[in-house]
């Protein structure tokens, strides 16, 4: 008897050790995505657009692009920091690490919850409920191909160069669109292919974009002079593809998983994505309909 006392004595020795000296975080939590790293990552800094209840809001006080966030939780009278940590498994897969701690006594809190006495269980749960949620409800917005290699021959365009970010490439093409067709109609220029966006600068760190709306037109002897409309001749495009199904708005996407393609295959590409669009959004019908053809051009 004595034995199996000091048998269970030194296991909870042990068990003590480890979790008030050696375990790292007071709550952990694994959420794998069928997700790039890179939306995941996105979606990490924008998930408190939409709270879960009990929780009064959010505040990121550091990240690391693509990779690590850490972010201030205030819900109820403590807050709780959470680092959160994105693990690249796919190209198209990853996993989402989420460490909690609550702020104030670490050994203090750790007493709590060994006792049944903290929210933070609970709270780390309802939070990391939420974020895989809503991911959920974005991966059932689109869809995506098979990634392929492509061709795009040389055109002529109309275009406007445009400043943005990835997140509002989209609310900004439509504000560029009237004056780039109002010159087409207004000219009477035949249109001569679907509209493409042409990335020309991404700012990783900040997500800043520039990028040229292009529509591709028939060349005509001579054409009026614009301050807005520019023109030129975009070289024949050989690129890796894929196809993205679902609102333009989140297309970059796509982005993110040519990219996780090409470092896993160690394929050379320049990181400056091109959209071709399909289909005309303002004509609506299923979002799941609208096609995208995505790329990244060899170097």
């Amino acid at each position: 008897m004595k034995r199996l006392f000091r048998l269970l004595l030194a296991v909870l020795i042990i068990i003590g050790a480890w979790f008030f000296l050696i375990k790292e975080n007071q709550q952990e939590a694994t959420y794998k995505s069928s997700l790039p790293a890179g939306v995941l990552y996105d979606h990490l800094l924008q998930w408190a657009i939409v709270l879960p209840q009990g929780v009064d809001s959010v505040r990121t006080v550091a990240k690391t692009p693509y990779r690590e966030i850490s972010q201030v939780i205030y819900a109820g009278a403590e807050p709780f920091d959470v680092s959160w940590e994105v693990e690249s498994l796919t190209d198209s897969t990853a996993n989402v690490h989420g460490y909690f701690n609550k702020k104030g006594s670490d050994f203090k809190q750790r007493l709590k919850i060994l006792f049944g006495q903290s929210d933070i269980p609970d709270q780390s749960r309802a939070v990391t409920q939420h974020v895989a949620n809503t991911l959920q409800t974005k991966n059932q917005g689109f869809a995506v191909g098979s990634i392929g290699d492509t061709l795009v021959p040389e055109k002529f365009v109309a275009y406007i160069s445009v400043q943005s970010t990835v997140r509002n490439k989209a609310r900004d093409m439509i504000y560029s669109i009237g004056d780039v067709m109002s010159y087409i109609k207004k000219n009477e220029i035949p249109l001569d292919g679907d509209p493409f966006l042409e990335v020309t600068s991404w700012d990783r760190s900040s997500d800043r974009i520039s990028f040229d709306f292009n529509f591709p037109i028939s060349t005509v002897d001579s054409l009026p002079e614009s301050s807005l409309v520019k023109f030129k001749t975009v070289a024949a495009l050989k690129a890796m593809h894929v196809p993205f199904y679902g609102n333009y708005r989140i297309s970059d996407i796509s982005w993110y998983q040519l990219l996780a393609h090409a470092q896993l295959k160690g394929i050379d590409v320049q990181e400056l994505p091109v959209e071709i669009y399909r289909n005309d959004p303002h004509m609506g019908g299923n979002e799941l309909e609208w096609r995208a053809d995505v790329m990244l051009p060899f170097r």
